[in-house]
C-alpha cells in the first residue's frame, strides 16, 4: 500500500446517526457532519483487505493485499505504519507473471520509508513526508472538486448499517469510473470503498475491519531501520544514490 492514503477519503468519519431518516440524511448535511467528526480522530488501528481485478481484450490483472494500518496525529505531524501480504498475477496472451511478497510503509513524521519483498527481492525507498493529512477533514468536499457526488440508499457492511456516497468523475475520460464509499453509522468510519471501470465492473474493493478509533499506539511502531545489506534508494537527494551496498551473494 502506498502512503496510506487515506487522503483520497479512504478514512473519514461522520456523526452518529439515530434510527429515523430525515433532513440530516441530505448530502449537504452528511458532508458537514463528516468534516466536523474528522476533527475528532487523532489515531486509528484497523485491518485492511484490497482486491483488484482488471480484464480487457488480451490482458488480465488480478491482485489481493491483506494487512493492517496504524496512524497517529501528534504535535501537528502524522505518523503511520501499514504492513501487508500481497500477491498478483498478470496475463497477456500466453504470457503470465505472478508476484508474491510483503510490503511495509512507515511515516516517522519526517520521512516515509517503503520496503517491499517481492519474489525474494527486497528494496527500500526513502522520501520526505509531506504536510498532507492522512485524514482529509472534508472528504466529500474534496470529491466535489472533480466528481459529481450523491447520497445513495443506506446499506449494511458486515452487519453494520452504513451511509453510502457515490462519486462519478466530471471528466468522463477513457479510464474514468465511479467510486462508492461506505461510512459506518455507529462511528462514521469508512469501512468499504469500491472503484468501478467505465463499463461498470468492480476494479478495486477495499474493506476495513477490526477498527479501533483513537487508541494509544506505541511510538516505536513508527520507527524504521533499513535491514542490513538492503539497498536504500534515497529520494530525498537529487541524485537518489543508494545509501548502502546490496549484500553480496
Amino acid at each position: 500500500m502506498n502512503r496510506i492514503v487515506l487522503s483520497v477519503g479512504l478514512i473519514a468519519a461522520v456523526a452518529a446517526w439515530g434510527p429515523a431518516r430525515g433532513a440530516a440524511d441530505e448530502l449537504a448535511d452528511v458532508e458537514k457532519l463528516v468534516a466536523e467528526k474528522n476533527k475528532e480522530i487523532r489515531s486509528a488501528r484497523f485491518k485492511i483487505k484490497t482486491v483488484t481485478e482488471m480484464v480487457t481484450e488480451g490482458f488480465e490483472s488480478r491482485g489481493q493485499s491483506e494487512g493492517h494500518v496504524e496512524y497517529v496525529l501528534k504535535d501537528g505531524k502524522w505518523y503511520s505504519r501499514a504492513e501487508s501480504k500481497d500477491r498478483s498475477e498478470q496475463k497477456m496472451g500466453d504470457q503470465s507473471n505472478k508476484m508474491e511478497g510483503t510490503s511495509l510503509s512507515v511515516c516517522d513524521g519526517e520521512f516515509i520509508w517503503m520496503m517491499s519483498d517481492m519474489n525474494g527481492q527486497k528494496s527500500v525507498t526513502k522520501s520526505r513526508a509531506t504536510s498532507d493529512p492522512i485524514i482529509v477533514e472534508n472528504p466529500i468536499g474534496m470529491m466535489r472538486e472533480q466528481h459529481n457526488v450523491k447520497l445513495l440508499p443506506e446499506e449494511s457492511v458486515d452487519g453494520a448499517a452504513c451511509h453510502v456516497i457515490e462519486a462519478t468523475p466530471k471528466d468522463q475520460g477513457e479510464l474514468a469510473g465511479r467510486m462508492v464509499q461506505y461510512f459506518r453509522k455507529a462511528d462514521g468510519f469508512t469501512v468499504k470503498v469500491v472503484s468501478f471501470s467505465p463499463d461498470g465492473k468492480p476494479m478495486m474493493t477495499m474493506n476495513c475491519t477490526d477498527i479501533e478509533l483513537n487508541p494509544k499506539i506505541d511510538p516505536s511502531r513508527f520507527k524504521f531501520e533499513p535491514p542490513a545489506g538492503v539497498q536504500v534508494m534515497d529520494l530525498t537527494q537529487q541524485s537518489a544514490e543508494p545509501q548502502s551496498e546490496p549484500e553480496q551473494p
